[in-house]
């Protein structure tokens, strides 16, 4: 049983082998026949335009070059042909170019002295200016009459007199002292 298995696997990867050596062909047969084709094509697309093909020329259609002959006389020029029918209108065009500037002209006349405008408004007052130097010192002004009693003291501290030294000279104040 395993000799048939392999017998049989080895005809499968000939057959495979040969398929693809046969599409292979058939494809190889196809490609020659169109560019046999595609040749035949051009040759005459040359024939046509007046040319002779360098390649595949068609067997018998020209034999070999023969030796140039002597040139001809120049003949008389020839008439003129008749006129052309006239074309059809061809389509608008697109828009040329800006062309430069012309010259300036002329100057105009002076023009009239106009009315005279109305009076303005008056102006808004203006940012203060910066503070003055300190003038001289004054002389001392008379005393004034002796204030209020000032507050009583907290508890724990009593009324004291103390003296103070004031520019216009020593003065008693009451204070609060601590008990």
């Amino acid at each position: 049983m395993a000799d048939r298995v392999r017998t049989v696997g080895r005809n499968f990867g000939v057959i495979v082998l040969t398929v693809a050596f046969l599409a292979l062909a058939w494809w190889a047969w196809l490609a020659v026949r169109d560019l046999q084709h595609d040749n035949r094509v051009l040759t005459q697309q040359v024939e046509r335009l007046g040319g002779v093909p360098l390649k595949s020329p068609k067997p018998g259609a020209q034999g070999p070059p023969g030796t140039p002959g002597t040139p001809g006389a120049q003949g008389r020029p020839g008439s003129s042909g008749a006129p052309g029918a006239s074309g059809s209108p061809g389509r608008p065009g697109s828009e040329g170019r800006t062309g430069t500037p012309g010259r300036p002209g002329a100057s105009g006349a002076p023009g009239q002295t106009g009315a005279s405008g109305a009076p303005g408004k008056d102006g808004a007052a203006g940012q203060p200016g910066a503070q003055g130097p300190q003038g001289p010192k004054g002389d001392p002004g008379e005393r004034g009459p002796s204030g209020p009693p000032g507050p009583a003291c907290p508890e724990g501290y009593h009324q004291g007199t103390v003296t103070v030294v004031t520019a216009s000279g020593p003065t008693d104040t009451a204070t609060c002292v601590k008990d």
